[in-house]
């Protein structure tokens, strides 16, 4: 379960596709903008207002000069700026590159749990299972290291099991990485039976998906998650260094519930994915943790290495 050079790591290909289907869904392209599709703005941050309870999220941008809008993207700015009652500025504030802020209105994460996540109306149900699906491809996981350090800890509080560790000629990190392998296959019942629900939890929300965009049209809206500390392109079209704005270092990342696109290719990509399917791609998958190579040196197992 030690990680070899070029493993290809299935979550984070999942991570990877739901981000392109359903969070920064333009592609990465080079492209000098042109002056009659894209504005310089001086983007400096960003405000999510939750139009439910009122709350406000503001999230400030690592800030390197002008940002590129896309005319489309600025002139959506404008109609949010209005909904809010601010005053948008004119053309000549931007151009001298005062500072911008961009306005999101949608739905808190807490909100959402009501307003949203809960909805029967097909397109939005189909969002909020792809959804479920991406929290379990990641909720998996995290599940096993749990499993695999409550297998590892029990055991180094055995005295004699840690005594036959200690008798172990342990001299590289490779070989400690190895003892610690061992040690978690000899208990894997609980890793097995969670990787058993989600497998079965993943055919059920696929085969829900399927039936329900067989249904839908090429595209719809829906309100889908957007991290507040994800990047984003201020292009319709694409995102490059020009037009793609990254939140500043430190940012605290909240879900949010944007009212945007979806297109059922993009659903059917994220559906059929490779899942993790095997007890050892779920092993490779979680890993040999540092802390835990950590609790065995600090028995006196592995210091050599």
């Amino acid at each position: 379960m030690e990680k070899q050079n070029g493993f290809l790591s299935i979550t984070a290909n999942l991570s990877g596709v739901f981000n392109y289907s359903f969070v920064e869904t333009v592609p990465y392209e080079f492209f000098i903008p042109k002056p009659d599709k894209y504005i310089p703005v001086n983007l400096t941050g960003k405000m999510y207002h939750c139009q439910k309870c009122g709350k406000e999220v503001e999230v400030r941008y690592h800030h390197t000069g002008v940002t590129y809008f896309s005319k489309s993207r600025l002139a959506a700015q404008r109609r949010n700026y209005e909904k809010l009652g601010l005053d948008f500025p004119v053309l000549q504030r931007i151009e001298a590159e005062e500072p911008f802020t961009n306005h999101a209105i949608g739905y808190c994460g807490t909100c959402a749990e009501d307003e949203i996540l809960c909805s029967m109306e097909y397109g939005q149900r189909i969002y909020n299972l792809c959804e479920t699906m991406h929290k379990a491809d990641e909720n998996i996981v995290l599940q096993a290291r749990m499993h695999m350090g409550d297998v590892l800890q029990r055991c180094l509080h055995d005295e004699p099991m840690v005594a036959e560790f200690l008798s172990y000629d342990i001299q590289d990190q490779q070989a400690l990485c190895n003892l610690i392998s061992s040690v978690i296959l000899r208990d894997t019942k609980a890793i097995a039976a969670d990787l058993s629900a989600y497998r079965s939890l993943q055919e059920k929300l696929a085969a829900e998906i399927n039936d329900l965009q067989a249904l839908q049209p090429a595209a719809w809206p829906v309100y889908a998650s957007r991290p507040t500390d994800a990047y984003e392109s201020m292009s319709d079209e694409f995102y490059h260094e020009y037009t793609v704005a990254f939140p500043a270092a430190g940012t605290c990342g909240q879900n949010f519930y944007i009212y945007r696109m979806v297109e059922k290719n993009r659903v059917r990509l994220f559906v059929e994915q490779r899942r993790i399917a095997t007890l050892e791609e779920l092993l490779l998958e979680a890993g040999i943790q540092p802390l835990w190579v950590q609790w065995f040196m600090a028995k006196g197992i592995g210091t050599k290495a």
